[in-house]
């Protein structure tokens, strides 16, 4: 048998049984992780079937745990007892279906729980809980800038006296702001917030001495801890303007990202098909070497043959030979779409009432004009 890993062969060269820790694919293949294929789950081998990779079919499931439980249910939903389950309406995503479950909001929203889990709340209002102006905005959601009493400052952003742990937090308070964070502190809009909980770790991943280092998320911390986006749109990560990590699918070239060939997750050279250090799904390594090329699974290239309608695949034992597939379309083709049934079935019953209307009218006609003959 050809096909590595595989133990027994069909007559027609797919795999029947993968060797002792491998799954055998839809494709006839052989993989050592179901997880590789998307939507795709593993089942272990019985008496009488082998170990196999199978399609998950529980709607809303991102990834199965098994046939009857999902591990991680598609946003907007979590996972149930045999299905996922949609959340709250005032979550965006969320652990379980009460409206104190969310883990993410709505824009405008925030989980007000350090913890991450807990209602959707605005969490600032002007002239409520002791806040004079909502002037921080962290994920789309406004929290307090500056408290309406002197002496307190917005901590995590939240309006607190200076007094116990919060105390620890601010050392120079001015007109209800704080002017400098302490340690495990970073400044931001008039408020210190800590980098290991939320809101303050969206935005923040460290910090020195109150002074945010490393923004999160494409943003970074300018002069007095002004929280502001980076300049290229693709950065992940920035520091004083310069990209430090860029967002998957482009590469970094003097500060700047910039998109790597189609095919590349990661690449060593823009804009460059033989410079891929990582290929997408539905993409195979075509080429040896640290960089090299990607190619679609449906098509052949240096010696290598590709599969049709494959869309998960990996380069023969080798490189020679067919590409090794492991997933198909449902339904592979190229044919244009027809039209929608709805426009079609309107446009003929316009034509029908239209020709209705013409032989209405025209019997109408023949009858006037032979009442008229006779009357004459």
């Amino acid at each position: 048998c050809a096909i590595p890993d595989c133990a027994a062969c069909a007559d027609d060269g797919k795999c029947q049984r993968c060797g002792l820790g491998f799954f055998l694919t839809s494709a006839g293949t052989c993989v050592d992780s179901c997880r590789d294929i998307p939507e795709h789950y593993a089942i272990d081998a019985t008496e009488t079937e082998p170990a196999r990779c199978a399609l998950c079919e529980i709607p809303n499931c991102k990834v199965c745990g098994t046939g009857t439980f999902c591990a991680v249910c598609t946003d907007g939903y979590f996972s149930g007892n045999e299905d996922c389950v949609r959340c709250s309406s005032e979550c965006a995503t969320c652990v379980a279906g009460g409206a104190e479950d969310c883990t993410s909001c709505p824009l405008g929203y925030a989980v007000t729980s350090e913890s991450r889990v807990g209602s959707c709340e605005r969490p600032c209002t002007p002239s409520t809980a002791g806040c004079k102006g909502c002037g921080a905005d962290i994920d789309g959601a406004s929290y307090c800038s500056v408290c309406s009493t002197e002496t307190a400052f917005p901590l995590n952003g939240r309006c607190t006296e200076p007094s116990g742990r919060a105390a620890s937090a601010c050392t120079s308070i001015v007109d209800g702001t704080c002017m400098q964070c302490t340690d495990g502190y970073f400044l931001l809009s008039g408020g210190c917030y800590r980098v290991d909980t939320y809101p303050g770790r969206t935005v923040c991943r460290a910090e020195e001495h109150g002074v945010c280092t490393k923004g999160a998320h494409g943003k970074e911390f300018g002069p007095s801890g002004v929280l502001q986006d980076c300049l290229d749109a693709n950065c992940k990560e920035c520091t004083a303007g310069a990209c430090a990590l860029c967002k998957v699918g482009y590469v970094n070239v003097e500060g700047y990202c910039q998109r790597c060939a189609q095919g590349c997750v990661a690449c060593a050279a823009p804009n460059d098909p033989q410079m891929c250090t990582l290929c997408d799904r539905g993409y195979y390594q075509s080429t040896a070497g640290p960089a090299f090329t990607c190619t679609p699974c449906s098509a052949s290239n240096n010696g290598m043959t590709g599969v049709p309608g494959c869309t998960h695949c990996e380069p023969p034992g080798g490189m020679v030979g067919s590409v090794l597939c492991h997933a198909f379309d449902a339904v592979p083709s190229v044919v244009p779409p027809e039209p929608s049934p709805p426009r079609r079935t309107a446009l003929v019953a316009g034509v029908s009432v239209t020709a209705v209307l013409l032989v209405a009218g025209l019997v109408g006609f023949l009858l006037w004009w032979f009442l008229c003959r006779r009357a004459k």
